[in-house]
């Protein structure tokens, strides 16, 4: 009787550990949903109100963060790189050059960054590397990047990450008695998951 008790015990304690588990997975993806949503659109407008105001360097800056939070779906980063083209543009031909040099460099280094979501467009390094040229040859030659992140790796790197993260929080939960004492086997399948998503993180790491 005692044994069937402790087995629907367990029963009940594995179906809300992985409940709450899951709730709580998706409640951090929500919260890193919402604050990237709010980096985005909250930069994005600033850096509309300042170029309203003809302060470029500012809106530089909040363009910047608008690219560099990025969430699917997202209107902003393809909105605020053609921001930063036109402040590019109208600092040339203005002859700011340091603020032309700050928008074109911002696009090509804030975006090709962006390997999760989406890769540096051959149209919209060829634009910058064109408009470098023509302000300073010298300049581009050791400047940009001769290799960009890859999306696949980076995907992968992000998703293993979470895996062994993950995996440790099982282990700890799972892999161990009251007295710290390993259980068997519930320890090995937990630790086993960890070494498999460890290495693919850091595999994907490399691979950059």
């Amino acid at each position: 009787m005692s044994i069937i008790q402790t087995s629907n015990t367990t029963g009940i304690i594995n179906k809300t550990f992985l409940l709450t588990t899951g709730l709580a997975v998706f409640a951090g993806i929500l919260i890193v949903f919402g604050l990237t949503f709010w980096k985005a659109s909250s930069n994005f407008y600033l850096g509309e109100k300042y170029l309203l105001g003809k302060e470029y360097p500012l809106a530089i800056l909040a363009f910047e963060q608008t690219i560099l939070n990025p969430f699917p779906g997202s209107p902003y980063q393809k909105r605020a790189i053609k921001h930063l083209f036109e402040i590019g543009d109208q600092a040339y031909l203005q002859k700011n050059i340091p603020v032309a040099l700050q928008a074109y460099h911002t696009i090509l280094f804030a975006t090709a960054s962006l390997s999760v979501y989406r890769d540096l467009s051959s149209e919209e390094s060829q634009s910058v590397i064109d408009r470098l040229k023509k302000i300073n040859t010298v300049w581009i030659g050791p400047k940009i990047p001769k290799h960009f992140p890859n999306r696949l790796w980076s995907l992968g790197m992000g998703i293993f990450f979470l895996g062994w993260i993950f995996s440790i929080f099982i282990l700890i939960q799972t892999g161990f008695d009251k007295t710290g004492k390993i259980l068997k086997p519930a320890f090995y399948y937990p630790f086993l998951l960890f070494i498999i998503t460890f290495s693919l993180w850091l595999t994907s790491l490399l691979n950059l």
